[in-house]
C-alpha cells in the first residue's frame, strides 16, 4: 500500500473536477435552448409550493379527497332523482324519443330547438340503449355532470397545484347550480363537460413549444363537439382566443396562432348549413319569455355561478333553512367573502406562482380564468340590451368554473399551511350549507308529478284547465292525454268563458294555475266565492313556481266524491 505521504496533493482545477461543479461552458457560436419560453425563465425562480412536490406517500392523500369528493358529487345529485317532476323544457327533450327514428327526431329538434342538436342525438342512443324513462334518462346528465369533478381538479391542479384543483372540484361537485342541471334532461350538463374539456385541451395546446398533433386534433374535435351542444358555447371560444391571441403573439408563435384561428374558423362553418335549415320563424315565439336582463337579474346570475342557492318557496322547508337562505342567498355571508378571496389571490399572484406543468406566467393565467369568467355573460348581456333579450345564467354556466378555479387558486397561494387549511375549511363549510339548502328544500321544480296523481285519484276524466301550454305538456306526460283534452286559457274571461259557472248542471273540471297566475288567482276564488261554488284549493310548492290546483264541485257530486274532494 502507498504511504499517504507520497500522495501528491490535488491542484485546485482537479478538486473542482471531483466536486462536478465545473461550470458548463458551451462550444463557441453554440446557443443555449430553455425547455421554457424566455417569459417563464423567471417563473422557474419564483417560490415553489410545497404541496406541487410533495413525496409520493403524501401525495396519495390528494387523490382519495378527490375520490371523496366524486363519490359525494354523486350522490346529492342521486338524491331524490326519482321524486323529482319533469318541468317544461324537459318534456321536449323526452317527447323526441317517441320518433321512430334518429332522423325524424332531429327534424323535430330542427322545428323546437334554438339549440344544436349533438345532446339530443346522444339521448336518443342512450334511450334505445338503457330505456327512456325520466330517471335513466337523468342519469346520462348525471354522468356528463360527474364527469366535470376530477376534470376541473386536473385544470386546477396544473395552473395553480392541488389544493386549487379540489377546492374547484369540491364546488362543482356541490354547488347548486350544477347539481340543478346536473339533473336536467337537457344539454347544459354536456356543455359544461364539453367547456372543460376545451380549456385543458387549450392548455396543452399553448403549454407545448410544439404541441402534439393529437392535442390540436383534441382541441378541434371537442370545440367541435362544443359548438354542436349549444350555440353560445361559441362565446367561450371567443374567449379563448381572445387569451390565445395575446399568448402566442408574445412568444412569437405565430403560426400556432393562424392554426388556431383556422380551425376554428372551419368548426365556425360547421354549424351553417344547421342554422339556414332550422325553422327560424319558430325562434321568436320559443324565446319570447327572456326578457331584458337589469342589475337584479345580473346580480342572482352571479350568485348562482358563485355557488349560492337557488330560493325556495316560503312554508315549503324548515324555517331554520328559509333563514339561512334569506341571508346567504342574498349573498351577504358568500358573495363579501368570496370577491375579497379572489382579490387577495390577484394581489398574491402578482409577486408569487408555482411551478406547474403550464408553463403560463401568473398573469396569464389570471387573464384566462378572467376571460373565462366575465367574457361570455358579458357578450351575452350585451346582446340582450342591444338586439334582443337572450341572456339566461344556464346558458353560460361554464363561467362558473372559472370562478371556483379563482377561488381554488387565491387559497393555493396562502403559504402558511394552517391558514390555507383554515381558509379551506371556511369556504366548504359555506358551501355545505348552501349545497344543504338546496338538498332540503327539494323538490326544486313544479310539483307536476303530484298534481297529476291527484287528478287521476280524484276526478281523472274531468275536464282539465291549465294557464300555460307548458304546463298542458307536463300533465299530458303524467296523465298520457291528449292536449286538446286540457284547455288552455290566457286570462280569467276566457276562463269563465270555457267553464260552465252559470250552469245549474255544473260538471267536476279541475282548473291548475301556475305561480305567474297569481295576478288573477285570487279573483277566480273570489268569483267561485260570489256564486257559491263549491271548490277545494291545494297548493303544490316547487323551487321553480308553485302549482296552485282548484277541484271545483257541481251540486250532484255523491257523498263519496265530496269526501275525496275535501
Amino acid at each position: 500500500m502507498a504511504d499517504s505521504s507520497t500522495i501528491p496533493p490535488m491542484t485546485d482545477q482537479a478538486v473542482e473536477d471531483a466536486k462536478g461543479e465545473q461550470p458548463l461552458t458551451l462550444d463557441e457560436g453554440a446557443t443555449w435552448t430553455s425547455p421554457l419560453d424566455p417569459l417563464d425563465a423567471a417563473e422557474r425562480r419564483r417560490p415553489v409550493d410545497s404541496d406541487l412536490h410533495e413525496a409520493q406517500p403524501t401525495s396519495k392523500w390528494w387523490y382519495i379527497g378527490l375520490i371523496l369528493v366524486i363519490a359525494g358529487a354523486v350522490l346529492v345529485r342521486l338524491y331524490g332523482i326519482d321524486n323529482e317532476s319533469i318541468w317544461y323544457d324537459e318534456t321536449y327533450s323526452l317527447s323526441y324519443l317517441t320518433k321512430p327514428s334518429l332522423i325524424e327526431c332531429l327534424q323535430q329538434v330542427r322545428r323546437d330547438e334554438p339549440s344544436m342538436p349533438l345532446y339530443f342525438i346522444l339521448e336518443y342512443l342512450w334511450a334505445r340503449c338503457f330505456g327512456h324513462s325520466v330517471t335513466t334518462m337523468r342519469l346520462l346528465s348525471v354522468l356528463f355532470s360527474v364527469l366535470t369533478v376530477p376534470l376541473i381538479y386536473g385544470i386546477g391542479r396544473d395552473l395553480y397545484g392541488r389544493r386549487a384543483g379540489l377546492i374547484a372540484a369540491l364546488f362543482v361537485a356541490g354547488a347548486p347550480l350544477h347539481l340543478r342541471y346536473g339533473l336536467e334532461i337537457r344539454m347544459y350538463a354536456l356543455s359544461w363537460l364539453l367547456a372543460l374539456c376545451s380549456v385543458y385541451t387549450l392548455l396543452r395546446v399553448a403549454s407545448d413549444r410544439r404541441p402534439a398533433l393529437l392535442w390540436w386534433v383534441a382541441h378541434g374535435l371537442v370545440s367541435l363537439a362544443l359548438i354542436w351542444t349549444h350555440p353560445f358555447n361559441a362565446l367561450l371560444l371567443v374567449a379563448e382566443g381572445v387569451v390565445l391571441t395575446i399568448f402566442f403573439l408574445r412568444r412569437g408563435r405565430t403560426r400556432d396562432w393562424f392554426i388556431w384561428m383556422f380551425l376554428h374558423a372551419t368548426v365556425a362553418q360547421t354549424i351553417i348549413p344547421w342554422i339556414l335549415l332550422r325553422d327560424n320563424s319558430r325562434m321568436s315565439m320559443i324565446t319570447s319569455w327572456i326578457r331584458v336582463p337589469d342589475g337584479e337579474f345580473v346580480y342572482h346570475a352571479f350568485l348562482r355561478y358563485v355557488g349560492a342557492a337557488y330560493f325556495v318557496v316560503p312554508g315549503h322547508c324548515p324555517k331554520w333553512i328559509l333563514e339561512w337562505n334569506y341571508w346567504l342567498t342574498k349573498g351577504l355571508a358568500v358573495t363579501p367573502f368570496l370577491a375579497a378571496l379572489i382579490l387577495a389571490g390577484v394581489v398574491v399572484f402578482k409577486w408569487r406562482t408555482v411551478i406547474t406543468p403550464v408553463a403560463w406566467s401568473a398573469g396569464e393565467r389570471l387573464s384566462l380564468l378572467l376571460a373565462w369568467a366575465v367574457l361570455p355573460p358579458l357578450i351575452l348581456i350585451a346582446i340582450s340590451v342591444v338586439v334582443r333579450p337572450c341572456f339566461v345564467h344556464r346558458y353560460t354556466g361554464y363561467s362558473s368554473y372559472a370562478l371556483f378555479l379563482l377561488v381554488g387558486a387565491a387559497l393555493q397561494s396562502i403559504s402558511w399551511r394552517p391558514g390555507a387549511w383554515f381558509a379551506s375549511t371556511v369556504v366548504a363549510g359555506l358551501l355545505a350549507v348552501q349545497t344543504c339548502i338546496h338538498v332540503c328544500s327539494l323538490p326544486y321544480r313544479p310539483e307536476w308529478k303530484g298534481v297529476a296523481e291527484r287528478v287521476a285519484t280524484l276526478a281523472p276524466k274531468r275536464p282539465i284547465y291549465v294557464n300555460h301550454i307548458h304546463a298542458a305538456h307536463c300533465l299530458e306526460f303524467y296523465l298520457k292525454r291528449d292536449r286538446r283534452l286540457i284547455p288552455r286559457f290566457r286570462t280569467l274571461e276566457e276562463l269563465c268563458r270555457h267553464l260552465p259557472l252559470d250552469d245549474a248542471q255544473r260538471r267536476v273540471s279541475w282548473v291548475i294555475l301556475t305561480a305567474n297566475a297569481n295576478n288573477y288567482s285570487d279573483a277566480f276564488e273570489q268569483l267561485l266565492k260570489r256564486q257559491k261554488i263549491r271548490y277545494t284549493k291545494k297548493v303544490f310548492p316547487g323551487g321553480n313556481a308553485r302549482l296552485l290546483v282548484f277541484f271545483i264541485s257541481d251540486k250532484n257530486m255523491s257523498e263519496k266524491d265530496r269526501g275525496a274532494s275535501g
